[in-house]
């Protein structure tokens, strides 16, 4: 009688499918992570329809900055799978404006110094007022980052007697602290959907 036994284990099964779901949880990163910036998204583009300032000057916003803000994915920052597969071991999204859609965007976010005077057309229209020899002339040059040097500006359009600070009305901030909560369980929610499917296509 045998008083000994092997016993032996291969487990090539059970890591063929961890594998698979770990497939199938970087296959839903990605929509996941977009569920969330879509709407953060919306509530910049609501936020930005709407500003106090269109208010306060009693004018009717264009539309410009509300509709310049995006989501896209971040490709350089996102960290795909090491196996070249389709998903991502971490998916980022930016979300931001298009500078060259809402040029005006940086100041409304921020706030900005007012060297010149501005007028106002029928339309409601806002232009930097300027010299009458400077009529037919083509714009200055922005003036240069490291001098700060705007003579070229001053000898073109009508200067303030002392430069004025327009207070800015932050977009994208507030938008991150006031629907954080709603975009993880956007987020959440998609994550968990997207996951259910990958891993049905898996027979999981």
């Amino acid at each position: 009688m045998a008083n000994s036994f092997n016993l032996s284990f291969d487990p090539a099964p059970l890591l063929k499918q961890v594998q698979s779901v770990r497939e199938a949880v970087e296959a839903s990163t990605r929509g996941a992570a977009r569920a969330g910036a879509v709407v953060l998204r919306d509530e910049a583009r609501r936020r930005a329809a709407n500003t106090p300032q269109a208010a306060k000057w009693g004018v009717s916003q264009t539309g410009n900055f509300s509709r310049a803000i995006y989501h896209q994915f971040a490709h350089d920052r996102s960290i795909p799978d090491r196996k070249a597969s389709p998903g991502y071991m971490r998916a980022i999204y930016a979300v931001s404006w298009n500078h060259a859609k809402a040029p005006h965007a940086w100041n409304v976010e921020n706030g900005h110094w007012q060297y010149f005077r501005w007028t106002r057309d029928a339309g409601g229209n806002f232009w930097t007022m300027r010299q009458p020899h400077a009529w037919g002339k083509a714009k200055p040059r922005p003036p240069r980052k490291k001098t700060g040097d705007r003579t070229d500006q001053y000898n073109y359009w009508v200067p303030l007697d002392k430069p004025k600070w327009i207070q800015g009305y932050p977009i994208i901030r507030p938008t991150f602290a006031a629907m954080w909560n709603q975009a993880l369980q956007a987020v959440n929610r998609r994550f968990n959907e997207r996951l259910a499917e990958e891993l049905a296509e898996r027979g999981l």
